[in-house]
């Protein structure tokens, strides 16, 4: 790949995961996992799924004492949706960058 594409690629991502800060920013309601999933990831989080029976997804990240603990609901509780965007000063981030 050259560089060009791949600057392309991170420009795309990027701009996908503005629309999703956006949309979450707006509203607290009717967030899916995943949509918090791609947030996480993007900022450098890594998932554990649950095991045995639990329905609860953990997000970590090295360095960072901060433990984000979701559990699998459709949709999501406002609470969580309001923890991730607090814990990684998403309004700032989106003010930023859109």
């Amino acid at each position: 790949m050259t560089y060009d594409i791949i600057c392309d690629i991170i420009n795309d991502m990027t701009q996908r995961i503005i629309k999703d800060i956006k949309k979450i920013l707006q509203s607290q309601k009717n967030v899916s996992l995943e949509t918090l999933n791609k947030i996480l990831i993007f900022f450098d989080y890594t998932c554990r799924q649950p095991r045995s029976g639990s329905s609860h997804y953990t997000f970590s990240k090295s360095g960072c004492k901060h433990i984000i603990t979701i559990p699998f609901n459709r949709p999501l509780k406002e609470i969580y949706v309001k923890t991730v965007i607090k814990l990684l000063d998403l309004e700032v981030w989106y003010e930023k960058n859109k």
